[in-house]
């Protein structure tokens, strides 16, 4: 027996939720689905919430997306799919953080399709390393309401940057801000503490560096005297 698409029946059943309707695409017409907000600054350990948002004006009824992202850099922590929009899924939002992958399927059976501009999925990210952290949105598909589930024209979403800094690299920026006369900085600059490159801040970072203490390694040089001491350490200590 030949299978139906879990997409094509999808589509049928929320075809069936409505009437056909006469929307035709238009030069008028706008469908736009996309990330919010489409940049920001955090440090590691912090959160970043982004939301899947459409814009439509005409009445839609599915939606889908794929989302990439680098793992090494930010981790899904949570999804709140119970949005205003879509009350139907036919694939709730999935991850990855392994492959830095999530994607979704979902509609709205409130009748006459959706018209407007909402929320379809908001995602919880975890920094854990500085890096680059952008997120690619791919594969955007919005279909209309119109009992046979024509495509839209989705414009192509852009790339969001999201730049994850460590929290000297922050502190160093604060620093910038408040010592800049006549475009000159005057700022304190001290080494990363993460000695391991783990992305986080625990005993084998000290480890570490009560060996380079005693070598006089001065990657360990965190207040850049040229020697490697207790202060260093009190640096260390307080990251």
């Amino acid at each position: 027996m030949q299978q139906v698409p879990l997409l094509s029946l999808f589509i049928a059943l929320l075809a069936g939720t409505g009437f056909a309707l006469s929307a035709l695409l238009t030069s008028s017409t706008t469908v736009d689905m996309y990330l919010s907000p489409t940049q920001a600054r955090v440090t590691t350990g912090d959160t970043l919430t982004v939301s899947v948002m459409l814009s439509s004006t005409i009445p839609v009824n599915v939606f889908q997306g794929d989302i990439r992202f680098n793992p090494e850099v930010l981790t899904v922590q949570k999804i709140d799919y119970n949005t205003s929009i879509a009350d139907l899924w036919a694939e709730k939002p999935w991850y990855s953080n392994g492959a830095g992958t999530l994607n979704f399927i979902g509609g709205t059976t409130q009748q006459g399709g959706f018209t407007g501009k909402g929320t379809l999925v908001t995602i919880t990210f975890r920094a854990r390393a500085a890096g680059n952290g952008n997120i690619v949105f791919e594969n955007a598909r919005v279909l209309q309401h119109d009992g046979i589930g024509s495509d839209t024209n989705v414009r192509t979403p852009l790339d969001n940057l999201f730049v994850v800094t460590n929290a000297i690299e922050e502190q160093n920026i604060k620093l910038i801000k408040q010592n800049q006369v006549s475009d000159i900085a005057i700022v304190k600059q001290y080494a990363a503490t993460d000695l391991n490159k783990d992305g986080r801040q625990t005993m084998a970072d000290i480890s570490i560096f009560m060996v380079a203490l005693a070598k006089q390694d001065l990657r360990a040089d965190f207040n850049n005297d040229q020697k490697v001491s207790m202060a260093d350490l009190s640096i260390l200590m307080g990251a």
